[in-house]
């Protein structure tokens, strides 16, 4: 969600992802309980310091598996690589 945000544009993200009216509803207000978000003015949402930091914080968690998701792939993928050549050199030998 951007640093500031209408209602109606969190409804529309929640019935992308299949999250109902009502629970979005209903997060929006949990959030504000916990300082994430605070409501300027009716139907008009804003990130507090702690959410931006939580999203900030989120996204970087989220980048950092990322890239240990694709450091790990090429791992796998170098390891097979290694095995199909051992297989091509050694084609006597029984496994």
């Amino acid at each position: 969600m951007p640093f500031e945000f209408k209602k109606a544009e969190a409804i529309e993200i929640g019935d992308k992802i299949g999250i109902a009216e009502r629970t979005v509803a209903k997060y929006l207000s949990k959030l504000q309980k916990t300082c994430n978000l605070e409501q300027p003015k009716y139907g008009h949402y804003r990130k507090t310091i702690i959410g931006e930091m939580q999203t900030e914080i989120q996204d970087e968690i989220q980048d950092d598996a990322q890239e240990d998701f694709q450091e790990n792939l090429r791992e796998i993928q170098f390891q097979e690589k290694l095995q199909e050549l051992f297989y091509e050199l050694n084609p006597m030998m029984e496994y």
